[in-house]
């Protein structure tokens, strides 16, 4: 009776514990199992001795708790346990060796209410990296304190020649390289000092020896305290935009040459108004050679008006596209009629025609 009273007593005393305790012996049987734990298997005390408490483990989760009872080292492990109904909970597991007694004694912990805030936490962060690689813009977040990075979409880093894991921790001017770091660093600790949204454009050299053309936004993360904590990096490919404005330059700069080129006079006007003409006509009508426009209606009237030089007249071209001929004069002004809304009447130069039509 004697040499029973210390292990009643300790089992008294973990019974009293608010925590989950059970012994097992070295091939793991459970020797006794606490009131806490009995209450959170739902099952009674005794239906658990043995290795009936084992049940309460699938397959895997019993094949991995076994592994570690026979290295007799202390060990810490989180395992799914089949709970009343069919439910799941996770038990953290504490296991200390008793070498005088040859047993194992365990603490365990339902950690299931922060293994759901873990799950739920993953799967919003996988909901974030599919959207933040899924949308047309290069994002990045970058650390304040080391300019080191934190986070990067798949296409931020894919742009950069690395991956969205390897380029955490690699800094601002690791990943874009020194000289477009320096040229932009001005920017970069402006932001930060003002705490202000920043915005440029520059030129990203390609590979294939081709360049693109970005605009680039730093958003300023402030934080609770007022201090800044990070930076944003939004990156628009605008190459397309860019690429559309040039060639509609090079359109208007051949155009422009092909017009003072030209022999013929050529006349733009849109509702009955001289928008432009080229230097053959303006020069040829006494004018400045500029080229622009006159600002003066003629009236609804017909007229055929030969060049100041004598060199020709384009009443009857004028007239071929049902606008009112007679533009030339002295000052280089004029307007046609309501013929037409917009078009370009040409005047040929012919020696002898006068604008008999």
């Amino acid at each position: 009776m004697n040499s029973r009273r210390p292990a009643t007593v300790d089992r008294a005393a973990w019974d009293a514990l608010p925590g989950m305790v059970v012994l097992l012996d070295a091939a793991g049987d459970a020797l006794h199992v606490n009131t806490t734990l009995a209450t959170f298997a739902r099952r009674e005390p005794a239906r658990l001795l043995g290795r009936s408490w084992q049940e309460l483990l699938d397959a895997d989760s019993r094949r991995q708790l076994i592994e570690r009872l026979a290295g007799r080292q202390d060990f810490a492990v989180s395992l799914p346990w089949a709970g009343a109904g069919g439910e799941t909970a996770w038990v953290e597991w504490s296991g200390r060796w008793r070498a005088d007694t040859r047993q194992w004694l365990c603490l365990l912990h339902d950690a299931s209410a922060g293994k759901r805030v873990e799950s739920e936490a993953r799967a919003q962060a996988s909901l974030f990296r599919l959207l933040a690689d899924n949308v047309p813009v290069l994002i990045a977040y970058y650390r304040a304190s080391d300019f080191q990075c934190q986070f990067a979409n798949k296409a931020y880093a894919r742009t950069f020649g690395t991956d969205e894991n390897a380029i955490v921790g690699k800094t601002f001017a690791d990943v874009i390289g020194k000289a477009a770091s320096d040229q932009i660093q001005p920017m970069v600790e402006l932001m930060i000092l003002h705490q202000q949204a920043a915005s440029y454009e520059r030129q990203l050299p390609q590979p294939d020896g081709s360049t693109r053309f970005i605009e680039v936004h730093l958003l300023p993360h402030v934080g609770e305290q007022g201090q800044t904590i990070g930076a944003f990096v939004l990156i628009s490919d605008i190459t397309k935009h860019r690429l559309a404005e040039r060639a509609v330059r090079e359109s208007e700069e051949r155009l422009a040459k092909f017009m003072q080129a030209s022999a013929e006079g050529i006349v733009f006007h849109k509702a009955g108004f001289i928008t432009g003409q080229n230097i053959t006509i303006d020069g040829g009508a006494g004018g400045t050679g500029t080229g622009t426009g006159g600002n003066a209606t003629n009236g609804g009237q017909t007229s055929t008006n030969t060049a100041a030089g004598g060199a020709g007249g384009f009443g009857g071209a004028a007239a071929e596209c049902g606008a009112l001929g007679g533009i030339l004069r002295g000052g280089g002004s004029g307007a046609v009629g309501p013929g037409c809304g917009q078009c370009a009447c040409r005047a040929r130069s012919i020696a002898g025609e006068v604008g008999s039509a």
